[in-house]
């Protein structure tokens, strides 16, 4: 699963940043977005825009072409 496939008030933990390119690798780590980190999806915007995201220390939204390289697994 992806973090792009989280649905609205779901919350997951980061498995793996592997398919993340180099270039944005650099800026989601900035954001705090790092393996076994807590995260929480607030808003989907609509006709495919980017969705809103929580960590501990913000919130931040990320295009699909950036979620969709986080693999995440859904916390209960």
């Amino acid at each position: 699963m992806t973090l792009w496939n989280l649905k609205p008030n779901e919350n997951c933990r980061v498995k793996d940043l592997k398919k993340v390119s180099k270039d944005v690798s650099f800026k989601i780590r900035d954001l705090g977005i790092l393996e076994s980190e807590e995260i929480g999806c607030l808003q989907w915007i609509p006709f495919g825009g980017p969705r809103v995201y929580k960590l501990e220390n913000g919130v931040f939204a990320l295009e699909k072409s950036i979620a969709q390289n986080i693999e995440v697994e859904l916390i209960s």
